[in-house]
């Protein structure tokens, strides 16, 4: 526990030089990732902008939650960082963006191929990313930062299931009929 109690400290780490470079790498890395995936999407959807533009914006306030979580978080037990954030992202890329490089469901269309070899090399980016920092982590820090990590992984992909389910879960087989966002 560092016992910041305001804002400077917590996303400053206390001011821990290290910490701020390693954290907000692998955050900055996994939110342009995240934009790649975005963008992928426009391209392999084409004619579904509409939807993809909500969906965007949903997936926007998702993390603004997981920062505002990450904020009262670390107000309420005196704690620094950011590795909530990157944590959760991380995770809740792989669920959601599995199915479509991988094409795991029939009813959903893949990338295309000109995307798809980019698309798995990210994914794999940011899983080798997020792992090893926490495995850093875990090695230089106390238990309970390790805890948080695990905790921010399984909140990432419960992010990514309830995300999938509201907005962009198959209805029909034409492989891009949303469950809230269908016309």
């Amino acid at each position: 526990m560092d016992g910041c109690t305001n804002i400077t400290c917590i996303l400053t780490y206390n001011g821990s030089l290290d910490d701020i470079c390693i954290n907000y790498s692998v955050l900055g890395a996994t939110v342009l990732i995240a934009l790649f995936f975005y963008v992928a999407k426009f391209t392999a959807r084409g004619a579904q902008e509409n939807k993809l533009a909500l969906q965007g914006w949903v997936q926007l306030l998702l993390l603004i939650l997981v920062m505002a979580f990450q904020v009262g978080l670390c107000f309420g037990v005196g704690c620094s960082g950011v590795s909530i954030v990157w944590n959760a992202l991380g995770s809740w890329l792989v669920f959601t963006e599995r199915r479509m490089i991988y094409g795991i469901s029939s009813l959903w269309s893949p990338y295309p191929p000109h995307i798809k070899g980019a698309a798995q090399a990210l994914l794999t980016i940011v899983v080798a990313m997020v792992l090893a920092v926490d495995v850093y982590y875990g090695i230089i820090s106390e238990l309970l930062t390790t805890i948080a990590h695990v905790c921010a992984i399984i909140l990432g992909l419960v992010l990514g299931f309830v995300y999938e389910r509201c907005c962009c879960w198959p209805r029909a087989n034409d492989g891009w009929s949303y469950a809230l966002l269908s016309e």
